[in-house]
């Protein structure tokens, strides 16, 4: 199984095609999965604290913690959420790593 982490810089509305060709084999699918958390960035950039997303999520800041730390997701929900906080896109939240599924492509 070969695993592939794409950094997406563009928004979510652009639907562009996942270009990435190393080591993948052309008509293979790519499955994406959650990775590492990106919220210590939005922090960061937006000046906002945990404790206020906390309140804003209506969750402990543990949670929040353990989000950042990968032993914890956020639902759908809370996800949209937390763009909303931050001002961006649900897929700017996290690093996106795709695997290959081994699968081909339907034409």
């Amino acid at each position: 199984m070969t695993f592939h982490v794409v950094y997406c810089r563009t928004p979510a509305w652009y639907n562009l095609p996942l270009t990435y060709t190393n080591h993948v084999r052309e008509g293979d699918k790519l499955t994406p999965r959650i990775g590492k958390s990106r919220l210590p960035e939005w922090f960061a950039r937006t000046n906002k604290k945990q404790v206020d997303l906390a309140k804003y999520l209506k969750v402990s800041e543990s949670h929040i913690s353990q989000v950042i730390k990968g032993s914890a997701n956020l639902s759908v929900i809370k996800m949209k959420m937390t763009a909303d906080f931050f001002g961006c896109y649900m897929d700017e939240l996290v690093h996106w790593v795709y695997e290959d599924s081994g699968e081909k492509e339907h034409t």
